[in-house]
């Protein structure tokens, strides 16, 4: 492969690099997301599926010749559904209003709408897990 193609290649990988940085940091119940269970997120209601072998071709070494690069619509759905379950993930406004409603409770949120302190049930998700 030359250096034109990898060069392009690196360009076009930084939804690859978004896609695996969602799936590392998320959190199925008590245990990491698997790549199979962020490919059933993203599959979930959708028209055409990904296929498993297909959704490899994302995570592969770059100069690989099996590697894709994640389209903007895959990173936009995987977006939806995979960020949420980041932990430290920005609470939503329904969920704010019920963790500042929360009797006894002192919680503070900084700028991107992180719980800082206090000791909610919502205050974040590895408290629950």
């Amino acid at each position: 492969m030359g250096t034109i193609d990898l060069v392009m290649r690196e360009r076009r990988s930084l939804n690859n690099e978004e896609l695996r940085a969602m799936i590392q940091s998320a959190m199925v119940g008590a245990r990491p997301m698997t790549y199979l269970d962020a490919l059933n997120l993203i599959n979930e209601g959708q028209a055409r599926p990904y296929s498993y072998e297909s959704f490899r071709a994302y995570f592969v070494n770059l100069e690989s010749p099996r590697w894709r690069p994640v389209s903007d619509k895959m990173i936009e759905r995987a977006r939806e559904v995979i960020k949420p379950l980041i932990v430290g993930h920005p609470v939503e406004d329904d969920q704010d209003n019920v963790q500042n409603t929360h009797s006894g409770d002192a919680t503070d949120s900084d700028s991107r709408g992180y719980t800082t302190s206090g000791s909610s049930p919502m205050r974040s998700q590895a408290a629950l897990l």
